[in-house]
This record gives C-alpha cells, structure tokens and sequence, in this order.
C-alpha cells in the first residue's frame, strides 16, 4: 500500500505544507459538498454566502484596522517619530545659525531697509 509510505514519509519530514493543503483543500471540498446538498432554496443560499462574506470581510477589515493602530501608536513609533522630529529641527537650527554667519558679523534682520524695487526703477527710469 502506497498511502503507508507517503504516510511513513511525512510523519518524518519537518516540512508540514503538504498536510497543510490536504486540511485546507479538504475544508473547502467539504464546504462546497455542504452547499450543493443544502435543504435550502438557491438565492437563501446565496444571500446566506454573501452575508457571510460580507461578516468576514468586515472582521478581517477591523483586525487589521486595530494592528495598524496598535502598530502606529506603539511606544517605539512614537519615540521613533519623536527623534526624527527633534533631529529636523536640530538640523533646521544649524543650517540657520550657518546661514546667519557668524555672531560678530550677524545683521538684525529687523534693521534691514530694503527699498521697493519697483520704486527704485521707476525713480531711475523716470
């Protein structure tokens, strides 16, 4: 008998995808044996079907809805974020001390009289 060494053989293997598809291949033969004998009308059937499509659906929508929350608002997200947040204004600050020059040579930006360019033309044009 052949189905005693395949048999014989998987229980030795650490390789369980084969019993993996039998089980989930069975499932669904069985699933499908289970409509087709039904006692129930065809459309009960189908809307049965697709109300459960629809359950599932929503379930697996919401689970994966609360690991995306549960992953986003983690404690090492958030530090994350809160790191990346202070190194860009650490960086902002620097490149602005850069642009600035150095102290002794800084101008206040509030004492900066800049004429209108177009009154400037307008005074040498006209």
């Amino acid at each position: 008998m052949k189905y005693k060494k395949l048999l014989s053989t998987l229980q030795g293997s650490k390789d369980h995808t084969l019993p993996a598809v039998a089980l989930v291949a069975g499932l669904a033969i069985g699933a499908a044996l289970g409509i087709l004998f039904a006692p129930k009308k065809g459309k009960d059937t189908r809307d049965t079907i697709t109300d459960a499509t629809a359950e599932f659906t929503d379930l697996v929508m919401k689970k994966f809805k609360e690991a995306k929350d549960k992953i986003l608002n983690s404690e090492k997200i958030t530090e994350i974020k809160e790191q990346a947040v202070e190194s860009a204004w650490e960086k902002a600050r620097d490149v602005a001390d850069h642009l600035k020059g150095p102290e002794d040579q800084a101008i206040d930006p509030t004492i900066i009289n800049v004429s209108s360019a177009g009154t400037s033309a307008w005074k040498e044009n006209g």
